[in-house]
């Protein structure tokens, strides 16, 4: 964190129980009729191209997503928004780089997971969350606080989380019209990608989003562990986004991503109900899948993803 943002995280926080007597009013006003706009979700397995996914879609199309000026202010979301709007209106953050979804180093525009935001109401330690997980307080909380966003900012609202994968059930009750992206990766590509991710950070501990039955493969191989969880975090999406309107959930692949950005964007432009910032004919992405590991291992990863049916998500 540079020191702008390192004095501005302090700043808003310090002043966050003044900025709260700003808000509460403006909250209560906002959040009084049910929002025109959805509230949209990318999910998917780690390093299934959801950041890609995100920046593009925060980049060219109208909508509003928390960029790391309202990560900073988090305990006043509803001022961060309307901050970052005064401040930057409709511009492009033009922001297509992060370290494994992290794009603090990118400037305040850039989009942010905005993980610590969801710890208000979401326990760290849990790893998923049933449909009444929430106390009613909770969810009256949330739905208040981003109905007011919406409803002031009329324009849809863009969120990837990838922790949000192990919370869809509660925010299903909470926004009841919410609408979801799944991405999907080639399961072998995907998998590597964890692995190369592990193999930098630290082989030994688990990283990113854990599926429900995480103790159950941390006995397995490194190779074994980084394909069960792209399997059983893609499972769990399908098992709970199963009562959802199918018209609420559009998924893509990565490959079709990176081959087409234009008709996937077309596509998701249609589903979002928005409209282009320009002109979106000359996008090109600098991405592929390859093998990045030893041949050895990647054909272990390979292997080890045979044994799955990724089509009907049911246990080997």
């Amino acid at each position: 964190m540079g020191l702008n943002a390192w004095f501005l995280r302090r700043l808003f926080k310090y002043l966050s129980p003044l900025i709260r007597l700003f808000e509460i009013n403006q909250i209560k006003k906002f959040a009084s009729k049910n929002p025109e706009h959805p509230i949209v979700f990318i999910i998917g397995a780690p390093r299934s191209g959801s950041t890609i996914l995100y920046q593009l879609v925060t980049n060219f199309f109208d909508v509003s997503y928390i960029n790391n000026l309202i990560h900073l202010s988090r305990e006043n979301l509803f001022f961060g928004f309307w901050l970052s709007n005064l401040l930057y209106k409709n511009k492009k953050h033009n922001n297509f780089q992060s370290n494994y979804g992290n794009t603090k180093k990118y400037g305040l525009n850039a989009p942010s997971e905005g993980g610590p935001i969801w710890y208000k109401w979401f326990s760290k330690e849990k790893i998923h969350f049933e449909k009444d997980s929430l106390s009613d307080k909770k969810v009256k909380q949330i739905r208040e606080l981003f109905y007011a966003i919406l409803n002031k900012h009329k324009k849809p609202l863009i969120i990837k989380n990838l922790m949000t994968t192990q919370r869809l059930l509660p925010l299903t009750k909470i926004f009841p019209s919410v609408k979801f992206i799944i991405i999907k990766r080639l399961p072998a590509y995907n998998a590597q990608s964890i692995y190369k991710a592990r193999e930098k950070l630290s082989a030994l501990e688990w990283w990113s989003v854990k599926p429900k039955n995480y103790h159950n493969l941390l006995n397995l191989t490194l190779a074994e562990q980084v394909v069960n969880q792209v399997y059983y975090i893609e499972k769990q999406i399908m098992e709970d986004l199963n009562s959802v309107n199918n018209n609420n959930i559009i998924k893509i692949n990565y490959e079709d991503l990176i081959n087409d950005p234009k008709a996937i964007l077309v596509l998701l432009k249609n589903f979002i109900k928005t409209k282009s910032k320009e002109d979106l004919s000359d996008i090109k992405i600098q991405s592929e899948n390859a093998i990045k590991i030893d041949q050895k291992i990647f054909d272990q990863i390979k292997n080890n993803c045979n044994r799955f049916d990724w089509n009907n998500y049911t246990n080997p």
